[in-house]
């Protein structure tokens, strides 16, 4: 009797540790093969990302930025005023690898200022991650008109 409970101990404890490989391997493989992103992905990405033009200098943009970053779950990395670049991240959480957010300022003339912003998964078969771009012009839209 004791050698039968034995051998369904280690039957038991082979399924389960197989499981777990195959488990493991269709989560580790995919993840492995698909790439990832990083700052400098969001900072080449310029051109490509969410824009939207405002009734308001380039200085009263600039300032606001960091506030509107503040007030998201984001964090400032980088402020760049010669480049007219802001770098922000959010890092890792229960639901996302992080994301990387690179926002662009530029003079649009007539005292309008032109805000681009791109936001780029770390993990890029992450599915659950927030639009930073949504979150960064409804802030602002609060503060300034779009042109």
């Amino acid at each position: 009797l004791a050698s039968f409970a034995i051998m369904n101990i280690n039957m038991i404890t082979t399924r389960f540790c197989s499981s777990l490989l195959l488990l493991l391997s269709l989560v580790l493989i995919p993840m492995s093969l698909t790439g990832c992103n990083t700052m400098a992905d969001a900072v080449k990405a310029k051109g490509r990302g969410e824009k939207v033009t405002y009734q308001a200098s380039f200085d009263e943009i600039w300032a606001a930025i960091p506030q509107v970053i503040g007030a998201t779950e984001l964090q400032l990395v980088t402020v760049n005023r010669e480049d007219k670049l802001i770098l922000a991240r959010r890092g890792v959480t229960g639901w996302s690898y992080g994301e990387d957010v690179a926002i662009f300022v530029e003079e649009a003339g007539q005292g309008r200022s032109s805000v681009e912003v791109v936001s780029k998964k770390v993990m890029t078969t992450n599915i659950f991650v927030p639009n930073w771009a949504n979150h960064i012009f409804k802030l602002l839209d609060r503060q300034f008109k779009r042109a």
